[in-house]
This record gives C-alpha cells, sequence and structure tokens, in this order.
C-alpha cells in the first residue's frame, strides 16, 4: 500500500508539473496569441516513425480548431519588404597558415526578403592591410563575388535584383567599389555600400520613463549617416529583452545613393532573421552577424577553401 500511494503521489506531481509547463508555454500577454492552439496541433500532428512531424502536418488540425485555412510559412520571412531587394554581407577571415602576410579569404552571404541565405566563397588574396586594420578587395576579387550573387540571384528569379545593398565593417575603398560596380547593370540595379558597425560613444536616457530607449529610435546626423538602437524596450514585449544600457549601431550610406531611412528600416529587420537563436532580435543585421563565424568555417580546412554556394543554414 505504501508503494501504491507513492505511485499515486508522483504521478500525481508529474501531471501537475505538466500542467504548469504546459500553461507557462502558452502564456502570453497578447490577446489574438495562438500558443495554445498551436501546441494541441502540434500534439495532434501525425507523426513518422521516429516521432518526428512537419510544419505541414500541423496545418490540419490547427485549420479545424481555428475554424479557418491555415497557411504555415517561414517564421523569420520578412513582411512588408520591396521586391527583387538583396542584402549581401561581406566576410573577411585571415587565413590560419597564410603564405603571405595579410592574406585573407573573403566571402558573400547573400539574404533575399524569404530571410533565407547563401554564402558564396570568394578568392583568398592579400586583402588584409596592417597599417589600416581593415580588409579591402581588389577589383577583379570584388567584380567576381558581385558576380557570382548576381548569377545566383538571376537563376532563382529569372532577372537581376532592382536594389542592391552591400554591408560590411568598413568603408569601401575606391577599387573595392569600382569592382563592384563593374558587375552591376545601373539601368536594372541599384546598388549601395552601407558601412554598419558597432559604438560605443552614444547612449540615450528617458528621465521621465522608468524604461529604456525604444528599439528602432534613430538620430541622423546627416542625409548619409546616422544612429539606430536595434536593441531596446520593445512595446509589443512589454519589456527590453538585454542587460546593459541599449547602444546603437553607426550606420553610414558610403557608396551610391540610398534613403537613410530606407537602409535604417531594412538593417532592423533583418536583426530578427536570426533563426538560429530564440532571441526577438539581434544587435546586428544578419548579413553581418555570423560573418567571423562563416569565416572560420571556410578557413577551417584546405576543403572549405574551395566551398561551393550553399544555404546559410549549413554554417550556423
Amino acid at each position: 500500500m505504501v508503494a501504491d500511494r507513492a505511485i499515486d503521489s508522483t504521478l500525481e506531481s508529474s501531471q501537475q508539473s505538466l500542467k504548469q509547463a504546459f500553461e507557462k508555454a502558452v502564456k502570453s500577454n497578447q490577446p489574438t496569441a495562438k500558443f495554445r492552439e498551436v501546441l494541441t496541433a502540434c500534439a495532434l500532428a501525425r507523426a513518422d516513425e521516429s516521432g518526428f512531424f512537419t510544419q505541414t502536418a500541423v496545418r490540419g488540425p490547427l485549420s479545424q480548431m481555428l475554424g479557418r485555412n491555415i497557411e504555415i510559412g517561414q517564421p523569420w520571412q520578412l513582411a512588408d519588404v520591396r521586391p527583387r531587394v538583396c542584402y549581401v554581407g561581406l566576410v573577411f577571415k585571415q587565413d590560419p597558415s597564410p603564405a603571405e602576410k595579410g592574406e585573407a579569404c573573403c566571402a558573400a552571404q547573400m539574404f533575399l526578403n524569404s530571410g533565407n541565405g547563401i554564402v558564396f566563397r570568394g578568392a583568398l588574396g592579400p586583402w588584409y592591410s596592417e597599417e589600416k586594420r581593415e580588409f579591402h578587395l581588389r577589383r577583379e576579387a570584388a567584380r567576381d563575388l558581385v558576380s557570382e550573387v548576381l548569377k545566383s540571384y538571376e537563376k532563382d528569379h529569372g532577372a537581376p535584383p532592382a536594389e542592391l545593398f552591400i554591408h560590411a565593417r568598413q568603408r569601401f575603398e575606391d577599387e573595392e567599389w569600382n569592382g563592384f560596380t563593374s558587375a552591376v547593370d545601373p539601368r536594372k540595379t541599384q546598388l549601395v555600400g552601407v558601412r554598419i558597425r558597432t559604438t560605443q560613444d552614444l547612449r540615450l536616457f528617458r528621465p521621465f520613463a522608468d524604461v529604456p530607449v525604444l528599439r528602432g529610435t534613430a538620430v541622423t546626423m546627416s542625409k548619409r549617416e546616422g544612429y539606430l538602437w536595434t536593441t531596446g524596450y520593445v512595446p509589443r514585449l512589454r519589456t527590453y529583452p538585454g542587460f546593459e544600457t541599449p547602444k546603437p549601431i553607426l550606420i553610414e550610406v558610403n557608396r551610391g545613393e540610398g534613403d537613410l531611412k530606407t537602409v535604417m528600416a531594412d538593417v532592423l529587420a533583418l536583426t530578427k532573421v536570426n533563426y538560429n537563436a530564440c532571441d526577438y532580435a539581434s544587435g546586428l543585421p544578419v548579413t553581418l552577424k555570423f560573418a567571423d563565424r562563416v569565416g572560420e568555417i571556410l578557413t577551417a580546412s584546405p576543403r572549405g577553401l574551395q566551398a561551393p554556394p550553399l544555404p546559410f543554414r549549413f554554417y550556423i
């Protein structure tokens, strides 16, 4: 009888723990949230022999519960993005065993409004300057790298992008930019070079509010440069998902002609495309957030140096 009571007590305790875990999982401050229905639909979805199920398997039970047809797409897909826009982040990494001092590999990370990305391996060369402590491409290497990006985009979309934004942590030099422009038809594609870097020299405080500066706050210094707070208080979440005082990133339209407000809005949206984490948003756009990690993979082995274009998810 003692064993029976112990079993009953254990079962009751387990059920209570599961109930608490369920309530915690579906809790939301948003009245329109459907966490409870989605979690229930996942439980009702048909699983395979290994116990896994696809997002398609969830659509049927969820549509039944909500009484309407539900289309399930990628949760990281950008909303309200202009058609035929393409974002490219430059990746540089010094080779661990360079043949010459300053040699490094380069790559380009292409991201579309769907949130998907492709990594293109560039050439190995003397791209690093000890004097400037910056990476810059020669004209031919820059041209070849952007040509690969455009070739891939046209293959999937049937036409070149209407807008091509190249994100980097440093300003573009003349030779480098001439290489990029030589690969682009200006009649079909507007090419814009954007410099993005973290800063430590500016903070905003709200003396009459109990919460930090709002995420998305911007301070423009000129028509081509300004500060953007990609982290901060989020009214929808009713909290600031961070620890320190929010710090802005500095955004500069370094080359080409682009509207600073549009560039900032795009960068802010790209901070939410990191589907490798459960964060609401990252401090940097996905075009630059994983540049170092992608570079480490490309230089990890001789085989990586000849890597073909691969989806971004293969690198994270």
